[in-house]
């Protein structure tokens, strides 16, 4: 059976290279090789021939998910008017998982033929529907769908709400930014912080008095939120509440508010980055949390990689006293070591651009 099925595939294989279209369409109808209808499909869908869109409708209605894939992307790089019918089909099955697969195929497809059946999708009564129509929408970037999908920032499921904020950001209208900044009066303190992540995506400078604002918040994790969409955006206005919030009691919030000030590289965060060096601030590098030797960064090793960033003469001093300083462990020394060369030769070869 194995070696049937191998040389199956490897008849698939040549079918496509022969553009051999009804070949092809013969080949979903393998019954006992679901791989080789796949290989079929797929191999279908790069030949874009209009004669394949019966064969794949057909292969929407298996009961295999990756067979249903497999067919739905070919049906999506076939420009035909019956491939969008047969997906938007599916918007309207009775099993809540087809739906939701729907979705997904038709942001793929990104035809904006398909916006207002998704944005209809949005009041699903399955949360994952909800999700994926959009999360489908952010994909095809209608503008049409903003509305909609601002009155779902208001949906019961935190995960409908996460996509809606997600395709918001991918459209980037400025209505958009309006209803995000809603978010940082939320009372949700997760609502708050990843509200400030995507208007940093976005980037809209009309975000950043709002932001310097919620610099203040009382959750350090939205703190930290903040000031990094702050960096995100760029805008120097800035830079003087990010300097003020260097005081901040969470060492993750300092190293952040560091990161922030090295994007946007002003020299005015300069005298404060020094003062920085004297930082004995540290915190475990997300990501590695659950590692065997999880890897732990010091706020004054962001501050000389944000001095060498900005690339000014007045920290090659205090970067080079800093050196001379204790260090808690080998490996943490050796870090702070090629972090501050890195910056010092940084920091040289800016001067000698502007000799």
């Amino acid at each position: 059976m194995r070696i049937f099925a191998s040389l199956l595939k490897l008849k698939v294989e040549k079918l496509r290279e022969k553009k051999d279209v009804e070949g092809l369409i013969k080949a979903l109808n393998k019954r006992n090789f679901a791989w080789i209808r796949r290989e079929a499909a797929l191999a279908l869908g790069e030949l874009g021939d209009a004669r394949a869109i019966e064969a794949l409708i057909e292969l929407l209605k298996d009961g295999k998910r990756f067979l249903r894939e497999a067919a739905s992307d070919a049906l999506a790089k076939i420009e035909d008017p019956r491939a969008l019918d047969a997906l938007l089909h599916g918007l309207k099955k009775e099993k809540s998982f087809v739906r939701e697969e729907t979705a997904s195929y038709l942001g793929k497809m990104g035809d904006a033929r398909a916006v207002e059946p998704l944005i209809e999708a949005l009041q699903d009564e399955v949360w994952y529907v909800r999700q994926s129509a959009a999360s489908a929408l952010g994909s095809i970037g209608d503008a049409r769908a903003v509305e909609p999908l601002i009155d779902l920032l208001g949906d019961e499921d935190e995960s409908v709400r996460d996509a809606a904020r997600g395709a918001l950001v991918k459209l980037g209208e400025p209505k958009a930014s309006e209803a995000l900044l809603r978010g940082l009066k939320d009372n949700d303190t997760t609502v708050r912080a990843e509200t400030a992540s995507s208007l940093g995506k976005i980037g809209h400078t009309e975000a950043v008095g709002p932001l310097i604002e919620a610099l203040k918040d009382e959750d350090k994790d939205v703190r930290q939120s903040v000031a990094s969409a702050l960096g995100d955006i760029g805008d120097v206005r800035a830079v003087e509440p990010l300097i003020e919030a260097l005081k901040d009691g969470s060492s993750r919030v300092r190293y952040q508010i560091i990161e922030a000030l090295e994007k946007i590289g002003d020299a005015e965060a300069v005298e404060p980055l020094i003062q920085a060096l004297n930082d004995r601030g540290w915190l475990i590098l997300p990501g590695t949390e659950k590692r065997p030797l999880p890897k732990r960064v010091w706020v004054r090793q962001k501050a000389i990689e944000a001095l060498g960033e900005i690339g000014d003469a007045r920290a090659v001093a205090p970067i080079t006293e800093a050196l001379k300083g204790k260090h808690r462990g080998f490996r943490d020394a050796v870090r702070f070591r090629e972090a501050a060369k890195k910056a010092l030769g940084k920091i040289k070869a800016r001067s000698s651009e502007t000799v």
